[in-house]
């Protein structure tokens, strides 16, 4: 019985948080079904021109894809955006370690192609 009688004794928090957080969504679905009612008379032109499949929107691909770089820490590996990744680098906090590899007569080198970022703690 005692167990009944503390989730009955937290739901008024719960309900709160929820009534808030529902309020947020509704409010979130509204402004995105304003924007879309705004836009709704581009979007339509848009979607009946007629070069669909135009060079000119598929020129900046590359361009917005996110740049992710991978960095080993001590608890494993982390993925960094390239901003991200460089405000470390300025700071001074990433180590580059170059790999090695056998040369042709015997020996080790340094492979410059195999590169790992090491973040430091």
């Amino acid at each position: 019985a005692a167990a009944m009688v503390l989730p009955a004794a937290s739901q008024p928090a719960s309900a709160a948080t929820k009534a808030q957080e529902e309020a947020e969504y509704n409010e979130l679905i509204a402004m995105l079904k304003a924007r879309s009612e705004e836009n709704q008379e581009a979007n339509k032109n848009y979607a009946m021109r007629a070069n669909k499949l135009a060079k000119e929107d598929f020129d900046d691909v590359k361009n917005r894809r996110p740049k992710l770089i991978i960095v080993s820490t001590s608890k494993g590996n982390k993925i960094l955006t390239k901003e991200e990744f460089n405000t470390y680098n300025n700071d001074g906090k990433i180590d580059t370690v170059y790999g090695t590899r056998m040369k042709q007569g015997g020996g080790e080198m340094k492979d410059y192609n195999d590169i790992t970022y090491v973040l430091k703690d």
